[in-house]
């Protein structure tokens, strides 16, 4: 049986994962939002250094259309109580984010792929037809057939 094809909208239920502990609906829409560990669009290919937690918002309407992303970069810092900082200052930025989202109730959502590049960094839920999935970039996630928003890492 082949597989089912990629949804307009993809659902994402990763309530309560480490991976997306933050998606739901506020007053305006849905949002979804993480810190993942990424380099920057114009990277040397040098993973030997640290590169960067990324604090990431992104808002959707209610039907899933993307309206807009933040992306707050904090250096990674290097193996040890630096890199444990560094990902606690991107949880904090994190935070002030949501703050700014009025009656936010976690829970699952549906949204339609996109890519975008904000602070150097191409972001987005990343359609792969060929292949019958989507990820969202950074993270390390994929959502596939049966579409129910569970995913695989």
């Amino acid at each position: 049986m082949a597989a089912m094809p990629i949804p307009a909208a993809v659902p994402i239920a990763g309530e309560g994962s480490d991976h997306l502990a933050e998606l739901g609906r506020h007053a305006r829409g849905q949002h979804l939002a993480y810190v993942a560990h990424g380099y920057p669009d114009d990277h040397d290919g040098d993973y030997r250094r640290p590169g960067f937690w990324i604090a990431t918002l992104h808002t959707f309407t209610f039907d899933g259309a993307h309206l807009s992303t933040t992306v707050i970069p904090v250096p990674a810092g290097e193996l040890g109580h630096k890199r444990a900082s560094s990902y606690d200052t991107a949880r904090s930025e994190l935070a002030t984010l949501l703050e700014q989202l009025g009656g936010r109730e976690n829970g699952p959502i549906a949204v339609q792929p996109f890519l975008g590049s904000r602070s150097g960094f191409s972001v987005g839920l990343i359609a792969y037809p060929e292949y019958d999935c989507a990820d969202i970039k950074h993270l390390g996630i994929r959502f596939s057939d049966p579409w129910d928003g569970g995913y695989d890492t």
